[in-house]
Protein backbone atom coordinates (compact mmCIF):
# COMPACT_ATOMS: atom_id res chain seq x y z
CA UNK A 1 0.00 0.00 0.00
CA UNK A 2 1.26 3.21 -1.01
CA UNK A 3 2.46 5.37 1.99
CA UNK A 4 0.43 8.39 2.80
CA UNK A 5 1.75 11.66 1.91
CA UNK A 6 0.59 14.65 4.31
CA UNK A 7 1.06 18.26 2.01
CA UNK A 8 1.75 21.55 3.26
CA UNK A 9 -2.08 23.20 3.63
CA UNK A 10 -3.63 26.36 5.63
CA UNK A 11 -6.70 25.10 7.15
CA UNK A 12 -6.86 28.98 9.11
CA UNK A 13 -9.70 30.58 7.47
CA UNK A 14 -8.69 33.83 8.18
CA UNK A 15 -5.24 32.37 6.81
CA UNK A 16 -7.36 30.85 3.74
CA UNK A 17 -9.18 34.23 3.00
CA UNK A 18 -5.69 35.90 2.32
CA UNK A 19 -4.28 32.76 0.44
CA UNK A 20 -7.37 32.78 -1.70
CA UNK A 21 -7.14 36.73 -2.03
CA UNK A 22 -2.95 36.17 -3.00
CA UNK A 23 -4.09 34.02 -5.65
CA UNK A 24 -6.98 35.79 -7.21
CA UNK A 25 -5.44 39.78 -6.81
CA UNK A 26 -2.08 39.16 -8.04
CA UNK A 27 -1.37 38.79 -11.76
CA UNK A 28 2.40 37.51 -11.18
CA UNK A 29 3.97 35.13 -13.44
CA UNK A 30 2.25 33.39 -16.90
CA UNK A 31 -1.29 34.10 -17.73
CA UNK A 32 -1.87 29.99 -17.36
CA UNK A 33 -0.19 29.25 -14.05
CA UNK A 34 -2.56 32.29 -12.71
CA UNK A 35 -5.52 31.03 -14.32
CA UNK A 36 -4.40 27.44 -13.11
CA UNK A 37 -3.95 28.29 -9.74
CA UNK A 38 -7.20 30.06 -8.95
CA UNK A 39 -8.98 26.90 -10.79
CA UNK A 40 -7.31 24.30 -8.38
CA UNK A 41 -8.83 25.48 -4.85
CA UNK A 42 -12.14 25.39 -6.70
CA UNK A 43 -12.09 22.30 -8.57
CA UNK A 44 -10.08 19.84 -6.11
CA UNK A 45 -7.98 17.88 -8.13
CA UNK A 46 -4.44 17.40 -7.85
CA UNK A 47 -2.20 20.04 -9.44
CA UNK A 48 -1.30 17.01 -12.05
CA UNK A 49 -4.46 16.46 -13.10
CA UNK A 50 -4.85 20.34 -13.64
CA UNK A 51 -2.04 20.81 -15.71
CA UNK A 52 -3.51 17.51 -17.91
CA UNK A 53 -6.70 19.13 -18.24
CA UNK A 54 -7.93 18.87 -21.90
CA UNK A 55 -10.85 21.16 -23.67
CA UNK A 56 -12.76 17.84 -24.70
CA UNK A 57 -13.43 17.04 -21.33
CA UNK A 58 -15.34 20.38 -20.13
CA UNK A 59 -18.72 20.59 -20.51
CA UNK A 60 -20.09 24.03 -20.76
CA UNK A 61 -23.45 22.87 -21.71
CA UNK A 62 -23.60 19.84 -18.64
CA UNK A 63 -21.55 22.24 -16.27
CA UNK A 64 -19.14 19.65 -15.55
CA UNK A 65 -15.44 18.37 -15.95
CA UNK A 66 -15.93 14.38 -16.99
CA UNK A 67 -12.65 13.02 -16.75
CA UNK A 68 -11.83 9.36 -18.70
CA UNK A 69 -11.38 6.28 -16.77
CA UNK A 70 -7.45 6.73 -18.30
CA UNK A 71 -7.04 9.76 -16.78
CA UNK A 72 -8.09 9.28 -13.13
CA UNK A 73 -5.30 7.40 -11.16
CA UNK A 74 -7.92 4.97 -10.03
CA UNK A 75 -8.71 4.02 -13.44
CA UNK A 76 -12.07 4.92 -13.44
CA UNK A 77 -14.30 7.86 -15.30
CA UNK A 78 -14.76 10.73 -12.99
CA UNK A 79 -17.29 13.67 -12.88
CA UNK A 80 -16.83 17.24 -11.66
CA UNK A 81 -19.32 19.46 -11.34
CA UNK A 82 -18.78 23.19 -12.12
CA UNK A 83 -19.94 26.21 -10.31
CA UNK A 84 -21.23 29.25 -11.77
CA UNK A 85 -17.50 30.76 -10.73
CA UNK A 86 -15.57 28.64 -12.72
CA UNK A 87 -17.61 28.43 -15.46
CA UNK A 88 -17.15 31.46 -16.05
CA UNK A 89 -13.60 31.22 -15.85
CA UNK A 90 -13.58 28.54 -17.86
CA UNK A 91 -15.19 30.32 -20.52
CA UNK A 92 -12.72 33.55 -20.37
CA UNK A 93 -10.00 30.72 -20.57
CA UNK A 94 -11.04 29.37 -23.96
CA UNK A 95 -10.96 32.43 -25.27
CA UNK A 96 -7.38 32.35 -24.42
CA UNK A 97 -6.03 29.18 -25.00
CA UNK A 98 -8.80 27.31 -27.01
CA UNK A 99 -6.47 27.27 -29.80
CA UNK A 100 -4.53 24.54 -27.59
CA UNK A 101 -5.92 20.72 -26.86
CA UNK A 102 -4.92 21.48 -23.40
CA UNK A 103 -6.54 24.18 -20.76
CA UNK A 104 -3.00 25.23 -19.87
CA UNK A 105 -0.36 24.32 -22.65
CA UNK A 106 3.19 24.91 -22.60
CA UNK A 107 4.17 28.21 -23.46
CA UNK A 108 6.48 27.01 -25.83
CA UNK A 109 5.20 23.90 -27.44
CA UNK A 110 1.09 24.38 -26.91
CA UNK A 111 0.78 20.44 -27.05
CA UNK A 112 2.19 20.01 -24.10
CA UNK A 113 1.51 20.65 -20.63
CA UNK A 114 3.11 23.27 -18.77
CA UNK A 115 5.65 22.62 -16.54
CA UNK A 116 4.65 20.65 -13.08
CA UNK A 117 6.84 23.18 -11.05
CA UNK A 118 4.71 26.06 -12.10
CA UNK A 119 2.38 26.04 -9.75
CA UNK A 120 4.64 25.67 -6.76
CA UNK A 121 6.67 28.50 -8.22
CA UNK A 122 4.02 30.38 -8.49
CA UNK A 123 2.59 29.98 -4.88
CA UNK A 124 6.51 30.69 -3.56
CA UNK A 125 6.36 33.98 -5.64
CA UNK A 126 3.39 35.28 -3.49
CA UNK A 127 5.18 34.57 -0.45
CA UNK A 128 3.66 31.14 0.60
CA UNK A 129 6.94 28.90 1.54
CA UNK A 130 6.64 24.87 1.05
CA UNK A 131 5.77 24.66 4.90
CA UNK A 132 3.13 26.79 4.80
CA UNK A 133 1.03 25.91 1.60
CA UNK A 134 1.08 23.44 -1.81
CA UNK A 135 -0.47 23.52 -4.70
CA UNK A 136 -1.82 19.64 -4.07
CA UNK A 137 -2.96 21.36 -0.24
CA UNK A 138 -5.73 22.98 -1.54
CA UNK A 139 -7.19 19.73 -1.64
CA UNK A 140 -6.78 19.58 2.24
CA UNK A 141 -7.51 23.25 3.13
CA UNK A 142 -11.14 22.50 1.14
CA UNK A 143 -11.94 19.09 2.16
CA UNK A 144 -11.56 20.23 6.32
CA UNK A 145 -13.21 23.54 5.90
CA UNK A 146 -16.24 21.93 4.37
CA UNK A 147 -16.72 19.46 6.60
CA UNK A 148 -15.78 21.53 10.25
CA UNK A 149 -17.17 25.13 8.83
CA UNK A 150 -20.32 24.24 6.40
CA UNK A 151 -21.05 21.11 7.97
CA UNK A 152 -20.59 18.83 4.86
CA UNK A 153 -20.90 15.15 4.65
CA UNK A 154 -17.34 13.52 4.53
CA UNK A 155 -18.39 10.93 2.60
CA UNK A 156 -19.61 13.62 0.03
CA UNK A 157 -16.37 15.57 0.16
CA UNK A 158 -14.28 12.27 0.16
CA UNK A 159 -15.78 10.85 -3.15
CA UNK A 160 -15.77 14.48 -4.62
CA UNK A 161 -11.86 14.93 -3.59
CA UNK A 162 -12.04 11.17 -5.96
CA UNK A 163 -11.00 8.65 -3.11
CA UNK A 164 -11.78 5.11 -2.72
CA UNK A 165 -14.05 4.67 0.02
CA UNK A 166 -16.30 1.64 0.73
CA UNK A 167 -16.76 -1.16 -1.51
CA UNK A 168 -16.77 -1.49 -5.13
CA UNK A 169 -20.53 -1.56 -5.26
CA UNK A 170 -20.91 1.36 -2.96
CA UNK A 171 -18.38 3.28 -4.15
CA UNK A 172 -20.53 2.82 -7.95
CA UNK A 173 -23.78 3.75 -5.82
CA UNK A 174 -22.15 6.72 -3.93
CA UNK A 175 -21.00 8.60 -7.05
CA UNK A 176 -23.83 8.17 -8.78
CA UNK A 177 -26.12 9.25 -5.70
CA UNK A 178 -23.84 12.02 -4.45
CA UNK A 179 -23.38 14.31 -8.25
CA UNK A 180 -26.46 16.08 -7.03
CA UNK A 181 -25.02 16.47 -3.83
CA UNK A 182 -21.74 17.56 -4.97
CA UNK A 183 -22.84 19.96 -7.46
CA UNK A 184 -24.57 21.75 -4.57
CA UNK A 185 -20.95 21.28 -2.39
CA UNK A 186 -19.38 22.87 -5.32
CA UNK A 187 -21.19 25.85 -5.85
CA UNK A 188 -21.30 26.56 -1.76
CA UNK A 189 -17.67 26.32 -1.89
CA UNK A 190 -17.29 28.64 -4.58
CA UNK A 191 -19.62 31.00 -2.77
CA UNK A 192 -17.80 30.80 0.32
CA UNK A 193 -14.61 31.49 -1.17
CA UNK A 194 -15.69 34.40 -2.69
CA UNK A 195 -16.94 35.64 1.06
CA UNK A 196 -14.02 34.80 2.42
CA UNK A 197 -11.79 37.30 -0.20
CA UNK A 198 -13.71 40.10 1.23
CA UNK A 199 -13.77 39.29 5.17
Amino acid sequence: MPKIVHRSAILDIDRLANLIRDIDENDRGSFCSSEALKLIPRIFLCPGEVRMLRWEYVNFKEKRILLPADFMKMDREFIVPLSSQVLKQLEALKMSTGYSELLFPNSKDSSKPMSKNVLTNRLRDLGYEANIMSAHGCRSSASTTLVEQLDWDPEVVDVQLSHLTGTATSRAYNRAIHLNKRTKMMQEWSDFLEKLKHL
